[in-house]
């Protein structure tokens, strides 16, 4: 898909973690030195893919942290899942799998296994999901594994096996998943994109909480539809986020992109009622989608995630371009939009925010993961292009979309961990600890002369005034009833 195409360049796997601990006074959006070595949590491998991926943190009851990504060579299996666990204080758990991490084998030979989500069941089992492509096979599947709290394949999920894929009817044979979620009844979506001939629509699957298609949703488990941009003859549509709000409803958000007759990219999102159905309250039927123009008349926008926020507005990060000059100029997005899918009004111009780190001219800024805080403001991590550099970075906004003046500086923050120039550092994920700022991503490790060059999975936490204390036990007041 174009957009992935172009994310490959931008930004890389992982999405990671931190804890819970006391944490002194500091500025918003700084690394916390009581958390790994510095700020930074490294796992410790060097084969992480380049692909992109939507892989986000999430925080077990007991503060571990998961995180899921993609090792590119592991050994004679090609490329495999991986999913990784944290202790608190940054270190691995070596409780779960081998010293902390697990590798996920779908295809049983030299082919590829990406992974991008991560989430929790109820009784504490870890959902992965992502795409798999035998060596021999000109296809792709949406595949997804169960664990235990222990790190080992759930013989009870799937066919015994603890892992499951599913195809689409009538795809041309790519089906690809980029996130995972999973409702308060333990029922698993998994969203992303099925393969047409003009192109690709959105797919989502509703599985039970065993791994079976649940057949109470949409045609056999399965859901496709495509945004519809008017005239367009070609598209490819996909889902990059997906979310279930306070009623039960299912919202994804992704790209609604018109490759023919134009060339025309704008943020997609649709709401789906419990059963599939798409939701004809939201914007009349079910989808909408939301452009930014540069002033060319044409948009070129890309959705990564999707947060349901307190009040049941929807937030949807992403990056957009933002000059009429140059297509390559692109900024951070962010779109804010009503429960009846119409743009809110009440943030940035029009339901829109853009923010430009340009740390060098027409380069690539882009948020693709986001978080509410308690109080309303909105938080962002992505990477920003810096010549033969991506820096990590993160901003926070506030309600009305303006940028938060009490973080980093001006409301924005950029992070270079100097293991190696030139070097990549990108934010794929955030989250919280308690009232915490969880951040993770990726990062270049010596050496650097192989190719590709060695990656690794980062974890940092980011101090937040909403976390800092005087000398209290902050978990123990966030907890205490």
């Amino acid at each position: 898909m174009l957009n992935r195409v172009l994310w490959k360049s931008v930004v890389t796997v992982f999405a990671a973690s931190a804890c819970a601990l006391n944490v002194a006074s500091a500025a918003d959006g700084t690394l916390d030195p009581s958390f790994g070595v510095g700020g930074l949590a490294r796992a410790g491998i060097d084969d992480g893919d380049l692909q992109p991926s939507g892989c986000r943190p999430v925080v077990q009851p007991d503060d571990k942290i998961v995180i899921c990504g993609t090792r590119l060579s592991n050994g004679t299996s090609g490329s495999d899942f991986l999913v990784a666990r944290f202790n608190a204080d940054g270190s691995l758990d070596t409780t779960f799998g081998t010293n902390g991490l697990v590798t996920i084998d779908f295809d049983h030979g030299t082919g590829s296994d990406q992974a991008d989500g991560v989430a929790l069941q109820s009784d504490g089992s870890i959902v992965v999901a992502g795409t798999t492509r035998g060596s021999e096979s000109n296809s792709e599947a949406f595949a997804v594994a169960r664990l235990t709290g222990a790190g080992t394949l759930d013989a009870t999920f799937g066919a015994g096996t603890g892992q499951q894929t599913i195809q689409f009817a009538g795809s041309l044979g790519n089906d690809q998943a980029y996130a995972v979620a999973v409702q308060p009844d333990d029922k698993i979506l998994i969203a992303g994109s099925t393969q047409t001939v003009s192109g690709s629509d959105v797919a989502i699957v509703r599985l039970t909480q065993n791994g079976s298609a649940d057949a109470g949703f949409g045609d056999a488990g399965r859901v496709t539809f495509g945004f519809g941009l008017p005239g367009a003859t070609a598209e490819a549509d996909n889902a990059n986020g997906v979310a279930i709000d306070a009623q039960g409803r299912i919202v994804i958000s992704g790209t609604a992109n018109e490759s023919a007759p134009n060339a025309e990219i704008r943020f997609g999102v649709a709401r789906l009622l419990a059963d599939g159905t798409l939701d004809p309250a939201f914007n009349g039927n079910g989808t909408t989608t939301i452009a930014f123009d540069p002033g060319t008349g044409t948009s070129n926008a890309y959705a990564f995630g999707i947060v349901v926020e307190s009040d049941g507005k929807l937030l949807i990060p992403g990056y957009a371009n933002t000059s009429p000059l140059s297509m390559l100029n692109m900024d951070v997005a962010a779109a804010r939009l009503n429960d009846d899918g119409t743009p809110d009004a009440t943030f940035g111009n029009n339901g829109r925010v853009t923010v430009g780190f340009d740390l060098e001219a027409n380069g690539i800024d882009a948020a693709v993961a986001a978080a509410e805080q308690p109080d309303g403001r909105v938080l962002l991590v992505g990477t920003a292009v810096n010549g033969s550099m991506q820096e990590a970075i993160s901003l926070r906004l506030e309600t009305d979309g303006s940028l938060d003046a009490t973080y980093g500086t001006g409301g924005k923050q950029t992070y270079n961990f100097g293991l190696t120039s030139p070097g990549t550092q990108a934010f794929t994920g955030i989250t919280f600890q308690g009232t915490q700022i969880i951040a993770g991503g990726v990062i270049y490790v010596p050496p650097m002369d192989v190719t590709p060059p060695p990656l690794d999975c980062m974890a940092v936490r980011l101090t937040n005034d909403a976390t800092t204390t005087d000398g209290g036990d902050a978990i123990f007041a966030a907890n205490f009833d």
